[in-house]
């Protein structure tokens, strides 16, 4: 899936699938809902190790009972920490995910 931040930037995401382990690398991720006029971000952060982060875990959870979530999308490999809080940032805004609201 690919994401354009409000800034026109493309950010192309992979999906993660049931069952998959998430890997241990720095990067972006998305919680998704599937609506029947396409998906609907409801949730963008940043973090420096997808595997070992338990908001990730935590917010999922959040994500699935409240807002009905149903997909999770990684961006992954960038290292530098102030590159991925501008992702997250220009999604946000692009977005407006009720989660990071």
């Amino acid at each position: 899936m690919v994401l354009t931040g409000i800034s026109g930037a493309a950010y192309r995401y992979g999906f993660v699938g049931e069952g998959t382990m998430l890997v241990p690398l720095p990067g972006n991720y998305v919680f998704v809902r599937d609506t029947p006029r396409g998906p609907v971000v409801v949730f963008a952060e940043e973090c420096q190790n997808l595997a070992t982060d338990l908001q990730v875990n935590i917010r999922w959870a959040t994500a699935t009972k409240v807002h009905k979530c149903d997909r999770l999308f990684t961006h992954l490999g960038n290292a530098d920490e102030g590159n991925r809080r501008a992702e997250r940032d220009d999604i946000v805004r692009a977005y407006l995910p009720p989660m990071n609201l």
